[in-house]
């Protein structure tokens, strides 16, 4: 039995921190036609949660116009939770946007009900995420904090550390991504996600990414992260394998649990 939060989050009645974790795939499509006709296959797939990358939207240079197209994707999802994550260039964002504008399209999100939950990157500063967690408190949505490092993987006590700094600002779920460049780093990271899932009593994701850290992500939940990410086709970052492939995995090792 894999380690798991005393506090999971729920998202349209799916825990994130159950004993069979969660599988989110990111919608990464550029233009109106494309996101819709991507929605529908993702919805198709039955995920967990799926992940609107408002940053590679053509929409996202107009708040009204990405609003109306998450209305829509919405609709297409049914019941599956939404995640909406407008992720800054520095950190692996397609392109820029504007603090201001993604927060007016988050509060705008989660006060229509489209979001679930939104993604805000731990550099944005608590004074920003606070505002984020009061819209998202105000109707019952989900924070998600995060921290990316492209480059590496940090050693754990900072990476435990980073986690511990991510709830501290209001998250509900925690989110760590490393680059894993060798086996030692593989290793850190397990051990990371360990020590975070020992010590925290919220949902942990701890996300390895490159061509290492591919096989890492099925059993990082082994180790206790609540969430991993796979792709549709596209994949929003390096390493990122198919749903397929992911489900795979997750089956031979928790197709045991109900």
């Amino acid at each position: 039995m894999r380690p798991l939060p005393k506090e999971p989050v729920y998202l349209r009645g799916r825990a994130i921190g159950a004993a069979r974790p969660a599988i989110c795939i990111p919608l990464v499509a550029m233009d109106r036609e494309d996101a819709l006709e991507e929605a529908k296959n993702i919805a198709s797939l039955s995920p967990d949660v799926v992940e609107a990358r408002v940053d590679f939207w053509s929409e996202s240079s107009s708040v009204d116009a990405a609003c109306a197209l998450l209305s829509d994707v919405r609709q297409i999802l049914g019941d599956i939770p939404l995640l909406l994550t407008c992720r800054k260039k520095e950190e692996g964002g397609y392109r820029h946007i504007d603090q201001e504008e993604k927060i007016s399209l988050y509060e705008r999100a989660i006060a229509s009900g489209a979001a679930d939950a939104v993604d805000m990157e731990l550099s944005c500063g608590q004074e920003v995420i606070g505002r984020v967690k009061e819209a998202a408190r105000s109707r019952g949505a989900a924070l998600v904090v995060s921290f990316h490092d492209f480059n590496a993987t940090p050693r754990k006590r900072e990476i435990v550390e980073v986690l511990g700094r991510e709830f501290e600002t209001g998250a509900d779920i925690a989110k760590v991504a490393v680059m894993i460049n060798s086996h030692e780093e593989a290793l850190e990271l397990l051990a990371s996600t360990l020590e975070a899932r020992r010590r925290y009593t919220k949902p942990v994701v701890a996300v390895a990414m490159g061509e290492m850290g591919a096989f890492l992500r099925p059993l990082g939940c082994f180790f206790g992260s609540d969430l991993t990410f796979a792709s549709s086709g596209r994949a929003s970052a390096p390493g990122q394998p198919p749903f397929e492939a992911i489900k795979c995995y997750m089956d031979m090792l928790f197709g045991f649990v109900a």
